[in-house]
C-alpha cells in the first residue's frame, strides 16, 4: 500500500514538473517572440520601446463593410474580451467616443484615411501615441480584396499591430503575424499569449525589452 502511495506522489510530481517545464519554454517563446514583434516597427517607429493602449479600446468601424464584416468584428471582440479582459473593447456607434477607427475603403482612399500608408499595402494601420501610451488607432483595409477570409485576416493582423505586436515575422506560419501572405483566421496560442503579456498590468509604457522581461518573469514566481 505504502509502495503504491509512494509511486503515485512521485507520478504526481513529475506530472507536475512536467507542467511546469512546458509552461517556462511556452513562456521563453512568447517573450522571444516579443522581442522581434513587440520592440520595433515595419515602418520605421522611432524607439523600440513598449507601447500599447492604456484605455478601453472603443471601436468605430465605417465605410463600405459587408454583413460578414460586421459579423466577424463583432465576433472578434467578443473573443478578445474573453482573451485579454484588460483591453474591455467594445464596438460603439458614436464616431466622437472612439479611440480606434477601422475604415473599408477602395485603394485610391487608403491614403487619405492614413497619410503615413505606404502603397501596396491592402491592410494599414497607424497608431498616435504620447510617450508611447496608445492615444487613437486608425485602420484602413482595401475593399478590392476578392475573399472575407481575406478581410477577415487584414482585420486581426492590423488590430493586433496596432495593439502593440507591430512587426511581422517570417518565423511562424500560423501566426497572424506572418511576414508572408495567408488567410490564417484566428490568432495562434503564441499570439494570444503575446499580447495578454503586453497587456498585463505590470507591462508599462516606454519599457525597454529587458525591463519587460525582468517584469514578466518576476509576476511568474
Amino acid at each position: 500500500m505504502r509502495a503504491a502511495l509512494s509511486l503515485f506522489l512521485s507520478l504526481l510530481l513529475a506530472c507536475a514538473l512536467c507542467a511546469g517545464a512546458a509552461a517556462d519554454a511556452q513562456l521563453d517563446t512568447a517573450l522571444d517572440y516579443l522581442r522581434e514583434v513587440a520592440f520595433g516597427a515595419e515602418y520605421g517607429r522611432k524607439e523600440d520601446r513598449l507601447q500599447k493602449l492604456m484605455e478601453p479600446l472603443r471601436l468605430y468601424a465605417e465605410g463600405y463593410l459587408t454583413k460578414q464584416d460586421e459579423a466577424f468584428i463583432d465576433g472578434f471582440l467578443h473573443m478578445l474580451q474573453e482573451k485579454v479582459p484588460q483591453l474591455q473593447p467594445q464596438r460603439v456607434a458614436d464616431k466622437a467616443a472612439a479611440n480606434t477607427f477601422v475604415s473599408y475603403v477602395p485603394p485610391d482612399q487608403m491614403k487619405e484615411r492614413i497619410p503615413s500608408y505606404v502603397e501596396g499595402n491592402r491592410g494599414f494601420f497607424a497608431v498616435e501615441d504620447e510617450r508611447n501610451h496608445v492615444r487613437r488607432i486608425d485602420i484602413a483595409i482595401a475593399t478590392d480584396i476578392s475573399t472575407q477570409e481575406e478581410r477577415n485576416h487584414l482585420f486581426m493582423e492590423e488590430l493586433f499591430g496596432a495593439l502593440g505586436l507591430s512587426t511581422d515575422s517570417d518565423r511562424y506560419p500560423d501566426s497572424i503575424l506572418y511576414q508572408e501572405w495567408t488567410t490564417t483566421q484566428t490568432p495562434s496560442a503564441l499570439d494570444w499569449l503575446c499580447l495578454q503579456l503586453l497587456y498585463a498590468d505590470y507591462a508599462q509604457p516606454g519599457m525597454s525589452f529587458p525591463a519587460f522581461q525582468t517584469a514578466v518573469y518576476a509576476h511568474q514566481k
